[in-house]
């Protein structure tokens, strides 16, 4: 049984703000007015019930049957497209084979039977992965790059930028079988919490172990406070044992304050991590940034 409203009017009714009509509907109205010879009156005939707001809105739209008069007869020259309510041109959409729907039905099943919210962006892409191993489709990275004139004085580009990382991704909504009622979704309740992260390539494709900024509050001891940051990493003496091992085992730089934000310490630090003890320091390099305040140094 459906859980009963607490609250609210409750669910609103269909308004119908749209209608649409068949090919074979316009054409009679057409023929109305070629007979008739009054817009007014094919109106009234064929609408009676018509708001006054909405009379000069239909009357432009029979304007445009009459300009489409001709592609109107054509598709009525078949009962079958005459009943439709839309005419879609060949090519214009892309069909599934049904083996090919099998196969992403299948899929939606076995996620939602363990719990995974499923997204319509998420379908789209699993449609492009059965289209790509079914033609056998490949991505390939443009080569022969022409290099620009002052490209020589940097040897090497850096990219950084800094991103928030949540520990789940919970959609508002998932795909589900018609009918039910109650849907599941598995979370561990982390929805809502995060880790900002610091991401750094350079022009060589080299991707760098990212930097992870994660929420701590520090030591109401001014002095221990000071010393957590400069020594620990802005952690405490026993939460810095578990992300030294995090470091050691990972490579990455992990890194604690209130907010959980980028700011202009990191920035000194990150700088200091990967570019002050570089082997070919007296090569140039050129490090790009966006102008968020953080990175200001």
């Amino acid at each position: 049984m459906a859980r009963k409203s607490l609250g609210g009017p409750g669910r609103l009714q269909n308004k119908n703000a749209r209608t649409a009509f068949t090919a074979r509907h316009k054409l009679a109205v057409l023929a109305s007015f070629k007979e008739l010879g009054d817009i007014s009156s094919v109106i009234r005939k064929f609408y009676p019930n018509l708001a006054c707001s909405s009379f000069d809105s239909r009357r432009k739209l029979i304007y445009q049957w009459i300009r489409d008069r001709e592609a109107l007869e054509r598709v009525c020259t078949s009962p079958v497209q005459a009943k439709k309510q839309k005419a879609r041109s060949l090519g214009v959409t892309t069909i599934l084979s049904a083996d090919d729907e099998r196969v992403i039905v299948t899929w939606v099943n076995e996620m939602r039977g363990l719990g995974v919210p499923i997204t319509t962006t998420m379908v789209q892409l699993k449609a492009r992965e059965v289209a790509r191993n079914r033609h056998r489709f490949s991505l390939h990275a443009r080569k022969g790059q022409i290099t620009p004139t002052d490209a020589d004085q940097a040897k090497k580009i850096y990219n950084a930028d800094q991103t928030a990382c949540f520990f789940e991704y919970i959609p508002a909504r998932t795909l589900t079988k018609k009918g039910e009622k109650t849907v599941w979704v598995r979370c561990g309740g982390k929805e809502k919490e995060r880790v900002t992260v610091m991401l750094l390539t350079d022009s060589d494709g080299v991707k760098y172990p990212p930097t992870l900024v994660y929420k701590s509050v520090p030591s109401q001891i001014p002095l221990v406070a000071e010393e957590n940051r400069v020594q620990r990493n802005g952690f405490g003496v026993r939460l810095w044992k578990r992300m030294q091992k995090i470091q050691e085992r990972t490579k990455m730089h992990v890194y604690g304050n209130k907010t959980a934000w980028w700011n202009f310490n990191l920035q000194l630090k990150f700088l200091e991590t990967y570019f002050s003890s570089r082997p070919d320091i007296s090569v140039s390099v050129l490090l790009l940034l966006d102008d968020f305040s953080g990175h200001w140094t």
